[in-house]
């Protein structure tokens, strides 16, 4: 249920190296995924924000050399996932649906990065992330758990601003 299919014809440990790359790299302006939390939990990671990590890392030019079709292969799993993605409102979802964005952005296709990221500001509200997590003590969370929260309301936040300026249009 949480793995990820293997591409044909890739390397046994592309998915390894991809994770790497995204962590070295993507991660570092946009840090909504928590390294530790994410390898330790690897297992049950759901497929759709493995996928996403992946094609993400894929597109990373300064860490390794892919052929674009590596990067399309991941992106086309995370994109099979994203509409069941609303049946399970999560923070791993809201994650997924906003690295699908940033990446649909960066391979032009920008109508599909707009409504993946109008889906993460839905869920946003949905999960109720836009309340500071210290004034919700009874869902019991870790200091990582509220941080990633924080910083998955604040990157949603931010993306919708700019894309509003960038259209002119009324935020979300």
């Amino acid at each position: 249920m949480h793995q990820l299919p293997t591409r044909p014809g890739a390397d046994a440990r592309e998915e390894d190296l991809l994770v790497d790359a995204f962590f070295h790299t993507v991660n570092m302006p946009m840090v909504i995924v928590h390294r530790a939390s994410f390898m330790e939990n690897y297992s049950r990671v759901p497929v759709f924000l493995k996928a996403a990590v992946c094609a993400m890392g894929a597109s990373a030019p300064t860490f390794m050399s892919l052929p674009k079709r590596v990067m399309l292969y991941y992106y086309s799993i995370a994109r099979s996932k994203a509409l069941e993605s609303c049946d399970a409102p999560s923070v791993e979802n809201i994650q997924a649906l906003l690295i699908l964005s940033a990446l649909s952005y960066l391979i032009g296709k920008r109508k599909a990065g707009r409504i993946l990221l109008g889906m993460a500001c839905g869920m946003v509200q949905y999960l109720r992330l836009d309340t500071d997590p210290d004034d919700l003590p009874n869902l019991r969370l870790t200091p990582i758990e509220k941080e990633t929260r924080r910083r998955c309301w604040w990157t949603c936040y931010i993306s919708e601003r700019c894309e509003s300026l960038h259209n002119t249009s009324t935020p979300t």
